[in-house]
């Protein structure tokens, strides 16, 4: 039962975000869609230029009240 609210959660945060492009849960983060631009790396083995295309990813910034616990814990531990 609770695995299917915690699954209702995530998959609304999904629709949130391809409709949206971001999604602000208070005392906890925001969630946001940023784009990367194309750009040239190296192939580690054989060191050949390849192209890597701009794409789409979601970054995750911790909300202040998140960010204060979780520096309580490292002091803790």
């Amino acid at each position: 039962m609770v695995m299917e609210i915690v699954q209702m959660l995530f998959d609304g945060i999904t629709e949130i975000l391809v409709d949206e492009g971001g999604i602000e849960l208070r005392n906890f983060g925001v969630f946001k869609v940023t784009e990367s631009k194309r750009r040239e790396a190296r192939n580690p083995r054989t060191a050949a230029a390849v192209m890597v295309p701009a794409r789409r990813r979601v970054t995750f910034k911790a909300g202040t009240e998140m960010a204060r616990r979780v520096g309580e814990l490292r002091a803790v531990a």
